[in-house]
């Protein structure tokens, strides 16, 4: 009798333990689970296959989640990604301060993307090249500038890799509108919101995919011809300050990797030679809170003192070529 009464006492204390089990999960949302896999990890690691399973579908349940709720975050306003290295707080907080009323009227959905830096992490060569020929710009700079092979820097490989990541992200996005790309020395306009709305709806209207749209930029060649109201078609633009990136262009960016020279000229490149359709804004609607190369993080391999020289000296021995070349006639 005594042995029988123990066994319903265990039986009895058992429920209990699994009614309150249930209930402590319930209230506070804590995995039973979890605190069996973190038991046995610090046990040496050893927990059976059911906990391993049952912990890796619960983490996939959580980054569901995560994403479900980072997708609701994007419906509320448009995602907007802000390039900036972890150095330059400065910069992210008068980036905040500026994105701060379209955040808050929900025109902008705005998140911090962590710029690469080329020097701290290693940069593949199979997303960035290491060097590149200025042929491609030469067309829309000045005959000298051609015919050089320089080497990115780092800062430059670095900036690229950021643009990178961001691509990659609205590569994979499930929301099919565009995403705002911005650099952490962007300047909006007062009226950036109103007219970001109307060029939303005017780049539906054209005829075509548009894979990319510049907010701001510095012109080499654009279109004089409007496709739509207060756009044109891009045809060589530089910097890389403010644009809108549409899945389907990201994809076809990411496509088209290595990045083989500075990143504002490659994207410039893929316009020009027909692989995306990347229209501007007219009138910008941003700007460089300092005019380019001035107080800027990135090296730039074609204002390097060697290179500079070098164009220099094309520069000047041109009217002697000229001269040689009409005497030899």
């Amino acid at each position: 009798m005594r042995v029988l009464g123990l066994l319903c006492v265990a039986i009895f204390v058992s429920e209990i333990r699994a009614d309150s089990r249930c209930a402590i999960e319930a209230r506070f949302g804590v995995s039973f689970l979890q605190v069996s896999k973190s038991s046995a990890t610090r046990r040496g690691g050893m927990y059976d296959d059911v906990s391993a399973e049952g912990v890796e579908k619960e983490s996939d349940a959580r980054k569901a989640f995560q994403r479900g709720r980072r997708d609701s975050d994007e419906r509320r306003g448009l995602r907007t990604l802000v390039i900036n290295l972890k150095t330059r707080e400065d910069r992210w907080h008068h980036m905040e301060q500026r994105l701060a009323p379209l955040q808050n009227n929900g025109t902008l959905a705005v998140r911090r993307l962590s710029a690469t830096s080329a020097l701290a992490q290693s940069v593949s060569r199979a997303d960035v090249a290491e060097e590149w020929l200025t042929d491609r710009n030469a067309e829309h700079v000045i005959f000298f500038y051609s015919g050089s092979n320089l080497s990115l820097t780092e800062s430059e490989r670095g900036c690229a890799m950021s643009h990178i990541r961001a691509w990659r992200e609205v590569a994979d996005s499930n929301d099919q509108r565009p995403t705002l790309v911005l650099e952490d020395d962007a300047v909006l306009s007062d009226d950036f919101g109103t007219r970001l709305t109307s060029t939303l709806e005017q780049a539906q209207k054209v005829s075509g995919e548009v894979d990319m749209l510049y907010l701001g930029y510095i012109p080499a060649e654009t279109s004089d011809i409007e496709i739509q109201p207060g756009l044109v078609q891009v045809k060589y633009v530089w910097t890389t300050v403010a644009y809108l990136l549409w899945p389907h262009g990201a994809k076809k960016l990411l496509s088209a990797l290595p990045v083989d020279q500075p990143v504002d000229n490659f994207l410039a490149w893929q316009a020009n030679s027909g692989r995306i359709l990347s229209l501007a804004i007219v009138p910008k609607i941003v700007t460089q809170e300092n005019p380019w190369d001035i107080n800027s993080d990135i090296e730039h391999s074609d204002e390097k003192a060697g290179f500079v020289l070098q164009r220099l000296g094309r520069l000047l021995s041109f009217p002697f070529t000229v001269f040689s070349t009409m005497l030899e006639r």
